[in-house]
This record gives structure tokens, C-alpha cells and sequence, in this order.
């Protein structure tokens, strides 16, 4: 590729992780990897949003479960905003995950999943599991997106849209 745009949210470009032997952001990680036979970039999902990169694929894994409905629209409209004519969108969801369904219980329910403590911290994550992929696939349709090929198991989906 020419042109790679990673995309997060603000939180995750700037939180300490650990990159193979180096612990450091996102950002400053990206800029230790740059080897001049390409460009790379990282911008922040909000900036994302709004820009128009008439790109020909964009890639997003393990994303769409863990984040309310309201903001699946809205990176729906963003990728489909930042997609040329007949570029690609292939979207690969996790799913049926007994380790994470374990604590997907009634009192923690919200909106169209579950709100509980990640482990080992206090934050909380948010999860929905599309047992059934309908719902997720009408969004991408109605936005304008044509499904090319589901090639969907029973622990993820994978779908391959065009624009």
C-alpha cells in the first residue's frame, strides 16, 4: 500500500502500551516503523469523521462489538465518507465468545449489549454479541453499502461491502 491510515480514538493513540520490546504510545510507535517505501499515518476517529480520503479499502476488526449503536452508525458514515466509488469495506466482527458472554448478564444490560469492569481494571467495556448478524448488515445496507461476500462462522462475522 502507497497510503496506510490507522484510525483510534484519542485515548487509545495516546495510552502506554507494550510494542514488541518497547512500551510507548501508539503514536510514537507508528513513528519508529516508518520506512519510507510508504506513508502512514494515525488520526484520531473524530478527525477521521470529518475528512474525505477516497480510499480504496478500509479494514475494521474487532471494533463494531465493542461500541454502542449510536457510535456504529456514526463510524459507518465515516468509513463510507472516506471510501471512493466502489471501494471496499471489510469488516470482521468477533462473536460467541464464552470467556466474554460470561459476563453479559441482564443486570448489565444496555442498549443492544452488555456494561461491565474490563479484568484486571477499572474501566468498564461495553459489549454486544451479534449472534445474529441481520441487525449489523441492515445498518451497512441502508447506508448505501452492497454486501459482496459473507463469509461468516459461528465466532465471527466477516463481511466484504462495496461502496
Amino acid at each position: 500500500a502507497h497510503h496506510i491510515i490507522l484510525v483510534d480514538t484519542k485515548e487509545q493513540i495516546e495510552r502506554k502500551q507494550k510494542f514488541a520490546d518497547a512500551t510507548t504510545t501508539m503514536a510514537e510507535y507508528v513513528k519508529t516503523i516508518r520506512d519510507g517505501r510508504g506513508k502512514l499515518d494515525i488520526v484520531e476517529t473524530e478527525i477521521f469523521a470529518t475528512q474525505k480520503h477516497n480510499a480504496d479499502i478500509v479494514l475494521n476488526v474487532a471494533v463494531m462489538d465493542v461500541i454502542p449503536k449510536k457510535v456504529r452508525k456514526s463510524l459507518v458514515d465515516a468509513v463510507y465518507n472516506n471510501l471512493r466509488t466502489n471501494g471496499y469495506f471489510i469488516l470482521i466482527v468477533p462473536r460467541n465468545d464464552s470467556s466474554i458472554l460470561i459476563n453479559c448478564r441482564s443486570e448489565n444490560k444496555y442498549e443492544d449489549g452488555h456494561i461491565f469492569k474490563n479484568r484486571g481494571h477499572n474501566d468498564f467495556t461495553f459489549y454486544t454479541n451479534f449472534r445474529d448478524s441481520s441487525p449489523l448488515l441492515r445498518m451497512l445496507t441502508n447506508r448505501g453499502f452492497k454486501l459482496m461476500e459473507d463469509l461468516s462462522v459461528y465466532r465471527q462475522i466477516c463481511l466484504i461491502l462495496q461502496k
